[in-house]
């Protein structure tokens, strides 16, 4: 097991990015040996965060088949100090394989009431820039004239690795770690430019106080696997708020005062034999313990537990 930790200069200062988020926020990115969650695994790790106003750069490299729970651990350590987990495409890959892990080695993920910033997913809303033709993390440090020392790609790293476990070079190590390092370390200007050019600093705001919610069931969407929704709410608020987490997704608009929602959710029978959909509470983060929800019985919509899922949601990110 390498462990590098990086204190940089200063923070930059012009970032368009809330203070309180920042601080709270840790930058995260994984190299692993193949695309498989099952049979490829973890072997390099970077995070960075905020430390008074300095750039903390920790790494964590597996240079054994049998550091990969280590490495599990020194992700979870981490994500328990922080609110905010950025990433850029980590809600498809990185989240979910460091998930997978954590089952196998038995390891707390503490992503629970964490609110997951996928960066990817906001810049692919708007479209590619003019002069892009794709929307890779290289492609867009690019546009924002962010020039990189590493030129390698995913592939490279992985044959890299390959050729450093036969013949453990420190020259093969340090190109791997500063391409990890260098994934982590543009994150922050490029969520300042999507918050600023993207979202229009939408992006990811505190939630205000609300006191009235009411469910609009005409616009009720009911798929095999979610279920989307509309809330209006008193008072309006003055910002645009956006959270993307794996099971749901949630957008509170300036300009409507409502809520959209988007639940993943599971279906199968209760002990009457009666078709329903349901969410699990542990799953969600709104629980230690396995308990379900019932939000669909029989093709009826529980309004109740709708609304009671919706308010438990919208406090776990206002805290």
């Amino acid at each position: 097991m390498i462990f590098k930790e990086i204190i940089t200069k200063e923070f930059h200062q012009d970032l368009h990015i809330d203070p309180h988020i920042l601080q709270n926020s840790i930058f995260f990115d994984i190299e692993t040996t193949g695309l498989s969650r099952v049979y490829s695994n973890i072997f390099l790790c970077s995070v960075l965060y905020n430390e008074n106003s300095h750039y903390v750069i920790e790494q964590f490299f597996g240079d054994t088949s049998d550091s990969e729970k280590n490495l599990v651990l020194f992700i979870s350590n981490h994500f328990m100090q922080k609110k905010y987990i950025v990433t850029y495409n980590g809600n498809a890959f990185d989240i979910p394989f460091y998930e997978n892990k954590c089952k196998k080695h038995d390891v707390i993920s503490n992503l629970d009431q964490k609110t997951l910033i996928d960066l990817y997913l906001q810049v692919k809303k708007s479209g590619l820039p003019k002069g892009l033709d794709n929307f890779k993390l290289k492609t867009i440090e690019k546009s924002m004239d962010i020039n990189r020392t590493d030129q390698l790609d995913g592939e490279d790293l992985i044959r890299l690795y390959k050729s450093y476990k036969i013949t453990p070079k420190e020259e093969y190590l340090d190109l791997m770690l500063v391409h990890n390092r260098e994934d982590v370390l543009s994150l922050p200007c490029v969520f300042s430019y999507v918050n600023k050019h993207v979202s229009r600093g939408s992006i990811i705001m505190e939630k205000p106080s609300y006191n009235t919610l009411n469910l609009s069931k005409k616009k009720i969407q009911v798929k095999r696997n979610s279920i989307k929704f509309s809330l209006s709410c008193f008072p309006v608020i003055e910002y645009d708020l956006i959270v993307n987490s794996l099971l749901y997704k949630f957008l509170w608009s300036k300009q409507s005062a409502k809520i959209e929602f988007e639940l993943l959710v599971r279906e199968g029978f209760n002990n009457d034999e009666e078709y329903i959909k349901y969410i699990s509470l542990k799953e969600y983060g709104l629980s230690r313990y396995e308990k379900y929800l019932i939000l669909e019985n029989n093709h009826s919509i529980n309004d109740k537990n709708l609304l009671l899922l919706s308010r438990l949601l919208l406090e776990t990110h206002s805290k």
